[in-house]
């Protein structure tokens, strides 16, 4: 997906590798402008279009990595495990203590409105 819509999926590089900055950011490291003018937009498409010409391969023009990167998760303050949020365990407490209330209502009401077989129904006279 990077290949097709690079400035929705950007290119996924090894981690620590790059360094991404804002082109503002850029402009004050490197002084150069971050814009293209027209000649150098130009220049990119007549060597793309010659690029293109030739017969290369598509597996040439893939930048692909042999490396593999695995996602490794560490708590920052070392083995202890972190705090429990109090607001976030209350939340919890109500959340469960709201859904239980609701369950029961909701069996009761199932219980009451039931109408079971052995039930004779009752003859009024008027």
């Amino acid at each position: 997906m990077h290949h097709a819509y690079p400035r929705e999926c950007p290119y996924p590089h090894i981690s620590g590798t790059t360094s991404p900055k804002l082109p503002e950011e850029w402009f004050e490291a490197s002084g150069k402008e971050y814009e293209a003018s027209e000649e150098e937009m130009l220049q990119y498409i007549q060597s793309s279009r010659r690029d293109s010409a030739k017969d290369v391969a598509a597996e040439d023009l893939m930048t692909w990595s042999p490396e593999e990167e695995l996602l490794v998760i560490r708590p920052l303050g070392g083995s202890l495990p972190l705090p429990v949020d109090a607001p976030a365990a209350k939340r919890s407490v109500v959340l469960l203590a709201a859904a239980g209330s609701l369950a029961y209502a909701l069996v009761q009401t199932i219980k009451s409105t039931s109408f079971t077989s052995d039930a004779v129904p009752e003859k009024f006279a008027i």
